[in-house]
């Protein structure tokens, strides 16, 4: 599950902004990458440094991370991943400056704000907006 990539392999598809931004929030030169496609332009718009995400599956939150660098870059993202056969390219993308495996039941976090019972996550969710 979101394995770390190298950085240094995907400085041809970043601007110089995105390499030096990546660079100090990644000193390792690694980094773990998600990325959105344009259907989700306008959450992604919102993304910032610190966010939490949840990674959700089998009726489970699966991992939790914080968002480190928000970029908007489709270069970068097809370097990371296929695009979408439907919706393309998953250009809205972000690392994660920390990442924790978990197995969190989705009942516990059904009693959250924001949240309702018998909720499958699909999809990226903006419970802030």
């Amino acid at each position: 599950m979101l394995a770390a990539v190298p950085l240094w392999g995907l400085e041809p598809a970043m601007t110089l902004n995105e390499r030096q931004a990546f660079g100090d929030m990644h000193p390792n030169g690694q980094a773990r990458f998600w990325g959105m496609t344009s259907n989700q332009d306008k959450g992604a718009e919102g993304l910032g440094t610190g966010d939490v995400v949840l990674f959700t599956g089998r009726n489970h939150v699966q991992a939790v991370g914080e968002i480190g660098v928000v970029t908007r870059n489709r270069a970068l993202a097809d370097s990371l991943w296929d695009p979408h056969p439907d919706r393309g390219s998953y250009h809205n993308v972000y690392s994660l400056k920390s990442f924790e495996k978990t197995m969190i039941p989705y009942a516990e976090i059904w009693a959250l704000p924001s949240f309702n019972a018998g909720d499958n996550f699909m999809g990226a969710r903006f419970p802030n907006r």
